[in-house]
């Protein structure tokens, strides 16, 4: 007698299940994912070009053109290498008016200015060494160009031309507070104007002078106008002088620092009703200086800056901290910090990033640009952002049934499985609209592409199903 077996499958049961995410965040970031039944925090493992100010994800500040007041965009030319700045100069016209005119400096000490009738930039000056170019004013509010770093310290304007008015070497570091210019002297030895004498060094009581700081902390590479003090940036420390009144009357302070090394041209200084505050750079990440002190921000972003001969850029505009370096690669990276929230992000890292009128510049495909919050991100340049190991909180196998963005604009959106991936083109309301994804898989990997202008992801929600075995 022949006996059959038959074999016994195990019975399941198909469970759907929603999960809602309802804020963007950054890998290192915090979030209590269980502060909603089912929803959860979309964390990016790889971000570019992205900002998630606010847990909402945008791209990054775009470009516009920069314009001069008669409309026309500056060109700049290939020959000008390593631009270190631009500068706006008030200057009286044949006509007695008063208008702005444009000019740069560059790492190698080279100083031009722009030709409107010629529409390019025409070599004024080259210095035996890099400087820094502060606009400081006299006793009848004439506005000058001071320049700081090499053999010494000159003035310039458009009457007067340029001038040397401190003949001993300087730092390329300054600053202008209660009407002086303040510069330093390798190694601690800060020097100062006389009030609105921008071309008056000499030592006096009323006027010119130097102190000499604390001789613990390296070399100084910053000074920046605070609050009503010059705080001061050493290597490896940092101090303040309470500046208004007479000379006499300085006081020094020093303030509690233990960080790593601080790199020059990296200190940026923001402003408004709550008072001032600075960010800066250094060996081991970002900082903010603030009235109680100094604290570091930004720790989500993974900053390595390469430690020796680094150059960097900066500027303080539109709520936003913009930083160019060199990373421990050799390669120049980007941050924009949002200083309300003190949250960073990475951004494309552009040449002569520096403040004109309020507005953050740079160079960009030998044009000068302006930073605009919504604009068009430059040519070549995408706003990524990427998801990786997303299980939904479910173990084992599942399968991505549908997925919903929940936002506005156009996005590139690939998702992806150890065995397979599929790309979707959603614009406007199509993003909106659940669409099927029908993928299977342990994890799942999301990237988001974006372009520059209106697009905004304040979550999504996906509907997948389990399969669970029944007795």
């Amino acid at each position: 007698m022949t006996i059959r077996s038959k074999a016994i499958r195990p019975k399941y049961k198909r469970s759907v299940k929603r999960y809602r995410t309802f804020a963007i965040g950054k890998a290192n970031d915090t979030a209590d994912e269980s502060a909603r039944e089912g929803a959860g925090v979309l964390m990016g493992a790889y971000v570019a070009n992205c900002d998630c100010t606010g847990g909402v994800l945008r791209a990054a500040a775009g470009l516009t053109n920069f314009t001069l007041a008669d409309g026309d965009t500056v060109a700049v030319s290939t020959n000008m290498v390593q631009i270190k700045e631009f500068l706006l100069l008030p200057v009286k016209n044949s006509d007695g008016e008063w208008e702005k005119r444009l000019y740069c400096t560059t790492k190698a000490g080279y100083f031009y200015k722009y030709l409107e009738d010629d529409s390019k930039f025409f070599l004024s000056r080259l210095f035996d060494a890099e400087v820094k170019t502060v606009v400081a004013l006299d006793t009848d509010a004439t506005p000058y160009l001071v320049f700081c770093g090499g053999t010494g310290i000159y003035t310039y304007n458009e009457s007067q031309g340029m001038k040397q008015v401190f003949s001993e070497a300087c730092a390329p570091v300054a600053c202008v507070a209660d009407g002086r210019v303040f510069t330093a002297q390798k190694p601690q030895t800060l020097v100062y104007s006389a009030p609105f004498e921008p071309s008056n060094f000499t030592s006096d009581m009323h006027g010119g002078g130097r102190v000499v700081l604390p001789k613990n902390a390296g070399e100084i590479v910053g000074v920046a106008a605070i609050n009503g003090y010059v705080y001061v940036f050493f290597e490896y420390g940092l101090a303040r002088l309470r500046v208004a009144g007479s000379a006499r009357e300085f006081e020094v302070e020093t303030i509690g620092y233990g960080g790593g090394r601080i790199f020059r041209d990296s200190i940026g200084v923001y402003g408004d009703k709550s008072g001032e505050r600075a960010f800066f750079l250094a060996a081991d990440g970002l900082y903010a200086l603030r009235e109680k002190g100094v604290e570091r921000v930004c720790e989500n972003l993974t900053i390595t800056p390469r430690r020796t001969a680094q150059v960097c850029n900066q500027a303080v505009a539109d709520g936003r901290y913009y930083l160019r370096f060199i990373d421990k690669s050799g390669t120049y990276s980007g941050v924009a910090v949002d200083i309300a929230s003190e949250e960073g992000h990475y951004i494309y890292a552009k040449e002569g990033l520096s403040v004109i009128d309020g507005v953050a510049v740079c160079r960009s495909n030998d044009k000068v640009m302006c930073y605009r919050l919504g604009e068009k991100l430059p040519s070549g340049i995408t706003a990524e952002f990427e998801v990786v190991g997303a299980t939904f909180g479910v173990g084992g196998m599942k399968t991505l049934e549908k997925m919903r963005l929940l936002g506005e604009g156009a996005f590139v959106v690939t998702v992806e499985t150890d065995k397979r991936s599929k790309t979707y083109y959603l614009v406007g309301s199509t993003a909106r609209t659940a669409w099927d994804v029908r993928m299977r898989g342990k994890w799942f990997k999301f990237h988001f592409q974006m372009s520059g202008v209106g697009s905004a992801l304040y979550g999504m929600e996906v509907e997948f199903s389990v399969l669970t075995g029944v007795e």
